[in-house]
C-alpha cells in the first residue's frame, strides 16, 4: 500500500511538472478531434474562435490553463477541492486589473450573457464584450448559438453509428419567437429557443426512457465497441460500471461510467482512470490512482440508444489517445517510486 501511494503522488508530481506538456497534447487533442468530424463536442469552443479577435489564447492565458490542469491533477478521486491551490487563479478572480490581460477561448468565465443563476466572473474581458455587442446591437445570443450548433452537430455525427436504431426526431419548429417582457432578453430561454431552433429535433420513444439510467445499453454498446475493455463484474455496481483493459502488470487503466452526484442517470463521458489491476472489491474513489485531466465534460444527450452509440464512438477512441499520453508518465513514475 505504502508503495502504491507512493506512485501515486509521484506521479502527480511529474505530470503537475509537466502541466504545459499535457496542455498542449490538450490543444492537439481537440483539433484532431474537430477535423475528425467531432464538432458537436467542441461547439463552445469552435463559437469563440470565430467571434473573439485573436490572440484566443495568450500567455496569461495559457499560465492559467496550466495552473487549472494543476489543480486538477491533484485533486483526490471523486472531489471538489483540490489538494493544490493556485495564487493565478485566485488573482484573477479576484482582480479586474488582472483580467484585463487575459484571452483564453478554452475558459472565458461565465459571460454576462449567460448569468442565469446569480453574478459571476467574466474572465476573458474581450470575449464578454464582444458577446454584449451581439446581444445589444445585432441580437445574437452567444449560448443559445453555440447550443443550437452543437445539437446540429450532434445529429450529423449520430449518422455514423451502425449499432443502433436511428434516432427518432421532428424537423425544425418555425413557429414565430415571442418575447416575454418579463424576463430579461438574455435569460429569455423560449424566446431563444424558437430565434435558434434546431434543423431536427430529438423525440425520446417510450421503449428509450431506460437508456441513460440502466446498465444494459452502456454494457451492450461498450461490449461491441471497446473489446480491449472487458466490464468488470467485481469492481462494477448498479451505479458505476467499470471496464478494464486488457494487459499485464501491476497497474490498469479502465473506463468508468458513472452515476455522480446522486444522479438517477449515467454521466458522459467515460472517465478514464488508473487503477491496480489486483483489486477486486467494488471500485471506491480511494482506490483510484489518477483520473484524467484533459477534457471531463463534453455536450451529451442520451436519449436513446444511438445516443450512447455516439458519444462512445467519440470518447472511446480519445481515451485510448490520452492513455498514449499518460503512459510515460505512468511508467517513470512506477519506476521512481
Amino acid at each position: 500500500m505504502i508503495a502504491i501511494e507512493k506512485f501515486s503522488s509521484a506521479l502527480r508530481t511529474l505530470m503537475a511538472h509537466n502541466a504545459q506538456h499535457l496542455l498542449e497534447r490538450m490543444l492537439v487533442l481537440m483539433e484532431q478531434d474537430i477535423e475528425d468530424g467531432w464538432r458537436a463536442f467542441y461547439a463552445r469552443e469552435i463559437w469563440l474562435r470565430k467571434e473573439l479577435p485573436v490572440p484566443w489564447l495568450n500567455e496569461l492565458g495559457t499560465e492559467y490553463m496550466v495552473e487549472r490542469l494543476r489543480e486538477a491533477i491533484w485533486r483526490p478521486a471523486g472531489q471538489l477541492q483540490s489538494e493544490y491551490e493556485s495564487p493565478l487563479v485566485r488573482r484573477l478572480y479576484d482582480d479586474a486589473a488582472v483580467r484585463a490581460g487575459y484571452r483564453n477561448f478554452l475558459d472565458v468565465g461565465t459571460l454576462k450573457v449567460e448569468e442565469f443563476i446569480g453574478p459571476s466572473v467574466a474572465l476573458d474581458v474581450v470575449a464578454d464584450e464582444v458577446a454584449t455587442r451581439l446581444l445589444e446591437q445585432e441580437h445574437r445570443h452567444m449560448r443559445h448559438e453555440y447550443l443550437r450548433d452543437a445539437g446540429n452537430w450532434y445529429i450529423e455525427a449520430s449518422a455514423r453509428c451502425s449499432l443502433t436504431e436511428p434516432l427518432l426526431g421532428l424537423p425544425k419548429d418555425d413557429s414565430a419567437p415571442v418575447r416575454n417582457p418579463a424576463i430579461p432578453l438574455e435569460k429569455d430561454g423560449g424566446y431563444w429557443h424558437a430565434v435558434y431552433p434546431l434543423e431536427w429535433r430529438i423525440v425520446r420513444d417510450v421503449m428509450d426512457y431506460p437508456v441513460a439510467s440502466k446498465p444494459q445499453y452502456h454494457l451492450e454498446l461498450m461490449a461491441q465497441l471497446a473489446p480491449d475493455f472487458p466490464y468488470s463484474t467485481a469492481l462494477s455496481k448498479q451505479s458505476r460500471l467499470v471496464f478494464v483493459q486488457d494487459g499485464e502488470g501491476e497497474l490498469a487503466w479502465a473506463l468508468m461510467i458513472d452515476k455522480t452526484s446522486g444522479s438517477p442517470d449515467f454521466r458522459y463521458p467515460p472517465q478514464l482512470i488508473l487503477i491496480e489491476r489486483g483489486c477486486r472489491r467494488k471500485l471506491q474513489d480511494k482506490d483510484i490512482l489518477f483520473s484524467n485531466v484533459i477534457g471531463t465534460a463534453f455536450y451529451s444527450n442520451l436519449k436513446a440508444p444511438r445516443c450512447v452509440e455516439t458519444e462512445l464512438r467519440f470518447h472511446l477512441p480519445r481515451c485510448r489517445r490520452l492513455i498514449d499520453v499518460y503512459q510515460p508518465y505512468v511508467e517513470q513514475a512506477w519506476v521512481e517510486r
